[in-house]
């Protein structure tokens, strides 16, 4: 609202909003509730935020999605595998300097630009 008062225009053009993660028996998981035994930061540092993410994307917009281990771990698994294809890939290229290679290619498979 201040935005729109200040500058005469919308803050977003386009939003999205997002549901809550749940645990299985419906308990949301939240700084506020304490979400059960789950912290998202305890989450991040013990499966990475790699896998966190995977998981996460799998839920639908706007919906509230469950906690599920099993998603975790096909997410730890997946970005495992797209970085041993990117070691795969520039193995050959040992003349390259191999951490801007490596950064170049990782974010064009992650990022897609």
């Amino acid at each position: 609202m201040l935005a729109h008062y200040k500058y005469n225009q919308p803050p977003w053009k386009d939003i999205a909003i997002s549901g809550h993660i749940l645990l299985r028996h419906g308990e949301k998981i939240s700084k506020r509730t304490g979400g059960g035994t789950l912290r998202p930061e305890d989450q991040i540092s013990l499966h990475s935020a790699d896998a966190v993410r995977f998981a996460m994307c799998a839920a639908a917009l706007g919906l509230d999605a469950y906690y599920d281990d099993q998603e975790i771990e096909m997410g730890k698994k997946i970005s495992q595998q797209l970085y041993n294809a990117a070691n795969f890939v520039l193995a050959p290229w040992p003349t390259i300097n191999p951490k801007l290679l490596k950064l170049i290619l990782w974010k064009q498979l992650i990022v897609g630009f």
